[in-house]
């Protein structure tokens, strides 16, 4: 059935005009379904029917057909593919004024409408037909009243009509109209507009039929002969405008923004602006149809910023071919690249038929492989390559993929055997190192970011960072110099760490500048550093990140730390004395490592203290300060500066050991930094500033390689302190030291090396002072007897004293003896000895005699830790008168014993005498007294013994006797027999259960 004037409907037209009908036009015989608006036109009853005449006072008159839409979007992947139709296209006709009347039915409209000259866009010009005219020969002439019969050789002609004539003359502009310009929407994104004047739209008034067959029908773009009739020929087609997905839904916008058969906005845009009236497109044909529009069309801008060329060919609406040649960047690197876009349709067999596709042919075609990079900018700091070199020229065919508005990437292959196209990128680092990887670089068009409404330079450098699929290369552990080494032996530091700025990268997150200039950078970094590396034998990936200040400065005078990389999660642990048996000089010492500096290798504390040149071990240290004490009593952070420059800091550098190349870490810090004299807890021992020089605290770790890993040679030294014992503020015991030293190689046997200034008693002990001046000071420099020990390295010393003999006067048996205690988890301890409990030294005066030991050990920790004598004296007298000979002796001593918990005073009298007759008869007797003093209690004790010996009986009777005369007899009390604890039964149950 057709819609004729009767069944029309009337709505408001969208475009500005005078007056306004609207109806729909249907001939289901052929198809014929367009909407027609009157613009300034009334139908009139004429004889049986109606005509449309302009109505009175109408300037402009026009009818305006709209075409359903004549282009889809098409999906790439999926099966059906999903679709996505174009805007209607608007054909306006212009009606005189002087017209006589058009016939109000379907035919009428549609044959006058052939006549009708169109309503074009001011830009599009006006084809002149006279001087047209001569060019008109070759092509075919097609009949302004074609008949059935006529159309039955139509498409013989076309045929011929198609080719390509040469561009017709343009004279100026159409003159200003109100009517709505006439915009073919025959590829999606995008309005184009025909020339004006002659160009018309030519089609069958009535159903064509072939013998039978009702031709489809359509209306075909063609221009006005002046003799009548029209003729079919190539035509231009001018831009009008780009069209976004704006103001629609957000489901639609993502469809048309994801449809891979389409222009991009920013290339719809570039067709709009460059298919100017100079420069159109060139169409061989276009037919307009309810099905959609056929057309072959294409563009060549070699001039053109961003879009060089494109050929686009549609059938029924449907894409059969499309080419684009777009001219851009790769991001991030750079390089100018040609991305050619080719879509085609095929014919694919499957089961009881066969389906078409479209198939996508995209590559990537580099212009100039090699991309170098500035770095004494912002940029150039964040990014540790001189140069990129694109070894990768082409990429296979395949499918571009958008990440973002126009910028896109390829694809090669199909299905789960899809793949992202990689570049193999020849990168130089900063130290002029060749570095290679592969990455997935986007290709970006000239002119992105500068469509209003579309995504910017910054929405892409997010859009990438996001996919750490494009973003991320793989580095395999090359070694990279993230900046600038600077010249060898320069003046900011020496030693200076020769891989002061390298980094073992494994991976990079790459972006770029969110501007238009193409400036890579690194925005994350994974990777392992050798400094620590060489330390702690566990290559571990850190999290590395730029350091602002670096990155605006550089290693000016703003960075005088010349510190350029951070550690952005957790601290890897960098022991400064770790691998080593510390034997408590430097125990527990560890530094948080932070960050990396040119000039100090790896750095701890607070970046930014470290990037302003000041150092703070609080920060560097952390809590290690807290366990770190000097000599196991006082802690460290008591005796280094607080804060200090950058000169105080550790420095790991590298140098060459036995031919090897070796790491060293050294740390050198002043003590007493805060005051000269610094007590330990408790109050029996302190350290102060010793004389002779400044006191410094030394810790170096030298790393050379061996087999199996990395040998570590630890030494920490003291120098310059004074190790005072005493009980309060009087100082009993000094010790300086000149030097301590200990050293040790991966935990094997430790070198104590301790250089001791004149030990000084003070006190009650100033009379050990005169035994102390007989000791060799450099006794303990390299110690003959060092022994390890399960908890602490002990050294010893022992030292004859000659024997002295003048007179009736003799010295004999006198050996001093010292004992240094270090030990690896609480204070050292000192022992000094004057002869031994089994080896005492021997006084002799004539006929008196007597002897003794003394010996005391100090702990730094708790003090005086045992304090042990003896004192003994006394006359012996013997006798010889042949047939008897007897002897008698008396002898008194003191005995003391004072340890932690324990004090005994004990003072003795022994008395003996023995006779012998001829050997036959023998008789002895011994008396023994004693009162001792032990722990608060006081006894006393006495023994008697005789011996009797006749020939060969012998008989022996012992007495004795103790008492206590003060304190307890230390029996428990009944209380604390009865204690219930401990895990076992209790004994006041075990009690009560005996009698029950």
């Amino acid at each position: 059935m057709s819609y004729g004037p009767d069944h029309a409907t009337e709505r408001k037209y969208r475009l500005p005009m005078n007056h306004a009908n609207r109806f729909i036009l249907v001939r289901p015989s052929d198809q014929v379904r367009v909407e027609v608006d009157l613009i300034g036109l009334v139908p009139m009853p004429a004889g049986a029917g109606h005509v449309l005449r302009p109505t009175n006072g109408a300037t402009d008159c026009g009818i305006v057909v709209t075409l359903a839409a004549q282009h889809v979007m098409e999906r790439l992947t999926g099966v059906p593919s999903r679709l996505v139709i174009s805007a209607p296209t608007v054909l306006t006709f212009k009606v005189p004024a002087n017209h006589p009347g058009i016939p109000f039915s379907l035919t009428g409209i549609l044959a006058a409408v052939r006549d009708l000259p169109l309503v074009v866009d001011p830009r599009a010009g006006e084809v002149a037909p006279a001087a047209a005219e001569a060019e008109f020969s070759s092509a075919v002439e097609v009949l302004s009243e074609p008949t059935g019969t006529a159309h039955r050789d139509d498409l013989a002609k076309r045929g011929a009509a198609q080719a390509d004539l040469p561009a017709v003359p343009i004279v100026s502009a159409p003159a200003a109209t109100t009517l709505p310009a006439s915009a073919l929407a025959v590829s999606s994104r995008l309005d184009l507009t025909p020339r004006g004047n002659s160009t018309r739209f030519t089609h069958s008034v009535d159903p064509a039929d072939h013998n039978g067959r009702i031709e489809y029908w359509h209306t075909r773009l063609a221009v006005a002969r002046l003799g009548g009739g029209v003729v079919e020929r190539s035509a231009d087609l001018i831009g009008l405008r780009a069209k976004t997905a704006s103001g629609t839904s957000a489901a639609w916008a993502a469809d048309v923004n994801s449809a891979l058969s389409t222009l991009s906005i920013e290339e719809a845009t570039a067709v709009a602006n460059q298919a100017t009236s100079a420069s159109p497109l060139r169409a061989s044909h276009v037919i307009l149809s309810p099905l959609g529009a056929t057309v072959d069309m294409r563009g060549d801008w070699p001039g053109a910023p961003m879009l060089k060329a494109w050929r686009h060919r549609t059938a029924l609406g449907r894409d059969q071919y499309e080419r684009r040649v777009l001219f851009g960047r790769l991001y991030p690197f750079g390089h100018e690249a040609i991305l050619t876009i080719t879509r085609e349709r095929v014919i694919n067999g499957v089961p009881n038929g066969s389906r078409t596709r479209l198939r996508a042919r995209d590559r990537v075609t580099v212009r100039n492989p090699i991309k170098n990079y500035p770095g004494n900018d912002k940029a150039g700091r964040q990014f540790p390559f001189s140069s990129v070199e694109l070894l990768t020229t082409e990429t296979p065919n395949g499918t571009v993929e958008t990440l973002i508005g126009s910028a896109r990437y390829i694809r090669v292959g199909v299905g789960t055997s899809k793949y992202t196209a990689h570049f193999k990128c020849l990168a130089t680092d900063r130290a002029g190192r060749p570095v290679r990887f592969e990455l997935p670089l986007v290709f970006v068009p000239e002119g992105f970011g500068t469509v209003s409404g579309q995504p910017t330079f910054g929405d892409l450098a997010t859009a990438y960072a996001n996919r750490l699929d494009l973003s991320t290369a793989r580095l395999d552990g090359q070694t990279i110099a993230i900046a600038d080494p600077g010249p060898v032996g320069g003046a900011s530091a020496a030693p200076r760490p020769l891989d002061g700025v390298d980094v073992i990268a494994n991976l990079a997150r790459l972006g770029a500048t969110p501007d238009s200039s193409f400036r890579p950078v690194f925005r994350e970094l994974t990777g392992r550093v050798p400094g620590i590396e060489r330390f702690t034998q566990a290559p571990v990936p850190l999290e590395l990140r730029y350091v602002t200040t670096f990155l605006d400065n550089g290693f000016g005078t703003a960075n005088p730390g010349e510190v350029f990389l951070r550690i952005a999660e957790t601290s890897p642990v960098l022991g400064l004395a770790e691998r080593a048996v510390n034997g408590g000089i430097a125990s527990a010492l560890s530094m948080h490592v932070t960050g990396l500096s040119r000039r100090l290798g790896p750095v701890g504390g607070i970046v930014e203290q470290t990037v302003a040149g000041t150092f703070d071990p609080k920060q560097w240290f952390k809590s290690a300060l807290d366990q770190f004490t000097l000599l196991g009593i006082v802690k460290i952070k008591e005796l280094i500066p607080d804060s200090g420059l950058l000169a105080d800091a550790p420095v790991i550098s590298q140098g060459i050991v036995d031919g090897l190349r070796s790491q060293t870490v050294r740390w050198t810090t002043r003590l007493f930094a805060k005051q000269n004299v610094i007590p330990a807890p408790g109050g029996f021992a302190r350290l102060r500033k010793g004389s002779g020089g400044q006191p410094e605290l030394t810790i170096e770790s030298v790393v050379t390689p061996a087999a199996g890993g990395g040998v570590a040679r630890t030494t920490c030294t003291v120098s310059h302190v004074d190790l005072c014992f005493g009980l309060g503020p009087q100082d009993l015991v000094v010790v300086p030291f000149r030097k301590l030293s200990f050293t040790s190689i991966d935990g094997r046997k430790p070198d104590l090396d301790a250089e001791l200034g004149r030990v000084q008693f003070l006190g009650v002990l100033a009379f050990v002072g005169v035994l102390a001046r007989l000791v060799d000071p450099a006794g303990f420099h390299d110690p003959p007897a060092l022994d390890v020990l399960p908890d602490r390295v002990r050294s010893t010393f022992s030292a004859p004293v000659p024997n002295v003999a003048v007179g009736m006067f003799s010295l004999e048996n006198i050996v001093f003896g010292a004992q240094l205690d270090v030990f690896f988890d609480q204070a050292p301890e000192l022992a000094l000895n004057f002869a031994t409990f089994g080896n005492p030294f021997r006084l002799t005066v004539s006929a008196l005699g007597g002897g003794g030991y003394l010996a005391l050990a100090m702990s730094a920790g708790s003090g005086l830790v045992r304090l042990e004598g003896a004192l003994e004296f006394g006359a012996s007298m013997r006798v010889n008168l042949g047939v008897a000979k007897g002897s008698v002796s008396a002898m008194g001593g003191v005995y003391f014993l004072v340890e932690e918990n324990r004090e005994r005073l004990t003072g003795y009298l022994r008395i003996r005498g023995e006779l012998n007759v001829l050997g036959l008869i023998s008789a002895a007797i011994e008396l023994f007294l004693a009162l001792t003093y032990d722990n608060g209690v006081l006894r006393g004790r006495a023994e008697m013994s005789v011996k009797v010996k006749l020939l060969f009986v012998s008989k022996t009777v012992r007495v004795s006797m103790e008492r206590t005369f003060a304190g307890s007899n230390g029996d428990p009390t009944f209380a604390q027999l009865m204690d219930p604890g401990g895990d076992g039964p209790r004994p006041w149950d075990t009690y009560c259960l005996a009698f029950a």
